[in-house]
């Protein structure tokens, strides 16, 4: 049964979606591939219909507001981000805020707000929201549409503390990467093991990256998706993230013999691939969608890709994170079954075991922290605070003996 569509938005047999409303007996619809597109479409097209009744009004509402601020103070944000605060302002604060005016909004009804996301929705959610409210109206406040912000004087809700970040035991690591080496992903397992890399960052990797002289890893982008962009080559997720990462013998061997794979099942592909392959399976070889042509891509047969990458489908196309998440499920449920390993994860508790193993053998934090592209050194350790814990035992340890005779 196909969920509830938003207000304004069909579904149409041909698989597209419509959009639709009117204003002042005149209606404006428009179709698109895919929901969240159709969603932002109509967005848009009723920002430019409103568009004049700001221009009337004293103030706007927060609904027309948040359509211009995203519009113009928005249009450079990374689309990654940019896809967050639609989705945060349509899903948790218009149907509560959107029809208040900027200068009318109560403190009551904004920390109201707040605490129901708290209660309801993850710190992740909560966060978003929280930044998305303080910046459009501290955009207000700039503009002298409004005299005072008054998310300034909004308490932060309490959130459930995060639970302590479970990673697996050198043993239960070995007993996984054993079981996930007939995967097509397994690369990208022991890799993320090998260097700390996030997944985004491993699936954006070029072969212009690997630097096999100097044994070196350039992180210098990441691949993000969004409905309406597909796949896209991003910057990384700060400014720390852009680093070099020694590259060690096992890495090394990793990537050269993966190299070798990837040319023979290119060739493969190549040699079996029929005139028209427009109909390939979207999670294998779906084609990436980017706005304008830059170096980072080519066109072939008329469509933009991404060429170079170091982790391809057989076919050469970008990888889904959805995907190597799905295989990696498989992996795990019968490690799960036998007890092979003691509790579920995700691809990203693979940089967390890199983080661990390296703290365990003596790793010093700012140095793990330039590796994992922290920001600061106090991230590393908030983070990695289980693996301190078990450094100051050991350390104590030492000095047992010392300490017993006194």
């Amino acid at each position: 049964m196909e969920k509830k569509l938003p207000q304004g938005i069909t579904h149409r047999k041909d698989g597209r979606y419509m959009w639709r409303f009117q204003h002042e007996g005149v209606s404006y619809s428009g179709y698109s591939a895919h929901l969240k597109d159709a969603e932002i479409a109509m967005y848009r097209k009723k920002y430019e219909v409103y568009n004049h009744l700001c221009e009337r009004m004293t103030t706007p509402t927060m609904n027309q507001w948040f359509l211009e601020w995203m519009t113009i103070y928005k249009k450079n944000c990374k689309a990654v981000t940019a896809y967050s605060y639609w989705k945060a302002y349509k899903n948790y604060i218009a149907d509560d805020l959107g029809d208040y005016r900027l200068d009318q909004i109560p403190a009551k009804e904004l920390q109201e707000t707040m605490n129901d996301l708290s209660d309801h929705y993850s710190p992740t959610v909560i966060n978003t929201s929280r930044v998305l409210l303080y910046g459009m109206l501290e955009q207000a406040r700039k503009n002298a549409m409004i005299e005072f912000n008054p998310m300034k004087n909004i308490s932060r809700p309490k959130t459930q503390e995060k639970p302590k970040k479970q990673v697996l035991t050198a043993e239960e690591e070995l007993i996984f990467l054993n079981a996930a080496l007939p995967s097509f992903y397994y690369p990208l397992y022991k890799l993320a093991t090998l260097t700390g890399m996030r997944i985004g960052e491993i699936t954006a990797l070029r072969w212009n990256d690997i630097d096999m002289e100097n044994r070196l890893i350039h992180v210098r982008h990441t691949l993000d998706y969004t409905a309406e962009k597909g796949l896209f080559l991003e910057t990384p997720k700060t400014k720390s993230s852009k680093r070099d990462i020694p590259m060690i013998s096992a890495a090394a061997e990793l990537l050269a013999e993966h190299r070798k794979e990837q040319k023979r099942l290119l060739h493969e592909a190549a040699m079996n691939a029929a005139p028209d392959r427009g109909d390939e399976d979207v999670n294998a070889c779906s084609a990436v969608c980017v706005p304008a042509l830059s170096p980072d891509y080519r066109v072939k047969n008329g469509t933009k890709v991404i060429p170079n990458l170091v982790f391809t489908s057989p076919c050469g196309k970008p990888i889904y994170q959805a995907c190597v998440q799905k295989d990696l499920s498989k992996i795990i449920t019968p490690l799960l079954a036998n007890n092979s390993i003691s509790h579920s994860f995700t691809f990203h508790t693979l940089r967390h075991c890199f983080a661990t193993r390296c703290i365990e053998n003596g790793m010093s934090y700012k140095t793990l922290q330039s590796i994992l592209g922290h920001s600061s050194l106090s991230t590393t350790m908030d983070i990695y605070a289980h693996s301190l814990d078990e450094t100051r035992r050991s350390e104590m340890e030492k000095v047992a003996s010392y300490l017993d005779h006194l």
